[in-house]
């Protein structure tokens, strides 16, 4: 059950942070900004790769606790599967698990990204915010609650 977990987690992670590019992209598009590609980090590119691998893994010939090019599949004609370490993409589990989705992107790195997708509409005056700032004492609401 922890292995299919961990898949699954890895899974969300991978898939989530490739569709946040896309949303933000969107966005950005959308209010008419210019989409600038700056970021080009090995993390990112490696997550682009494992994405398509991990989208086109039923194009992949599944081991015990790889998956490989599908040497029969003859209209997968470069696949992304090739381009990770070691030419597959490891199913199982090890050292690191907690730290790297697929023993591959690094955790920190995707929440980082994200944190930075979060708020790339945020005045810069914003982003240190912190909820301790908030003076609950002297909030006005605008209304009268009958005290």
């Amino acid at each position: 059950m922890a292995m299919e977990e961990t898949w699954t987690r890895g899974y969300h992670l991978i898939m989530g942070a490739y569709q946040m590019e896309q949303w933000l992209n969107a966005y950005l598009k959308a209010s008419g900004t210019d989409v600038e590609d700056t970021e080009v980090s090995e993390d990112r590119q490696i997550m682009q790769v494992l994405r398509n691998a991990i989208e086109h893994l039923s194009d992949a010939r599944l081991g015990e606790a790889v998956a490989r090019k599908d040497a029969a599949n003859t209209k997968w004609k470069n696949p992304s599967i090739d381009k990770l370490p070691g030419g597959a993409l490891f199913l199982g589990f090890g050292p690191g698990d907690h730290e790297y989705v697929f023993g591959l992107v690094e955790v920190k790195w995707l929440f980082d990204a994200a944190k930075r997708y979060a708020h790339v509409d945020t005045p810069p005056e914003m982003l240190d915010f912190e909820p301790s700032d908030i003076d609950f004492e002297n909030m006005q609401y605008g209304y009268d609650d009958g005290s």
